[in-house]
C-alpha cells in the first residue's frame, strides 16, 4: 500500500519516503538473485499444479531443474 501511495505521489514525510527506498533496495536486490527469482517461480508454479491436481508435497524434482513428479511413486505425498 505505501509503495501504491508513492507511485501516485501520495507520499510527502520523509519516514515514508525512507521506508520506500529500503522496500525498493530489497526488490532490486531480490530481483539480482537468481536464486531468489527461481525459488518464488518454482514455488508459485508448483502451489498452483498441487492445487490442480488436489495434492501436496514436492513438485519439482531438483532445485533449478523443471521436472514435475508426475506419479505417487515420485512423491508420496500425493
Amino acid at each position: 500500500m505505501l509503495i501504491n501511495r508513492y507511485i501516485k505521489g501520495e507520499c510527502h514525510s520523509s519516514g515514508e519516503i525512507n521506508k520506500v527506498h529500503e522496500i525498493i533496495d530489497i526488490w532490486r536486490h531480490r530481483l539480482r538473485d537468481i536464486s531468489w527469482f527461481m525459488r518464488s517461480l518454482n514455488e508459485y508454479i508448483s502451489r498452483k499444479a498441487n492445487e490442480e491436481d488436489n495434492c501436496k508435497g514436492h513438485f519439482w524434482e531438483s532445485r533449478f531443474k523443471s521436472q514435475a513428479l508426475l506419479n505417487e511413486l515420485a512423491s508420496p505425498l500425493c
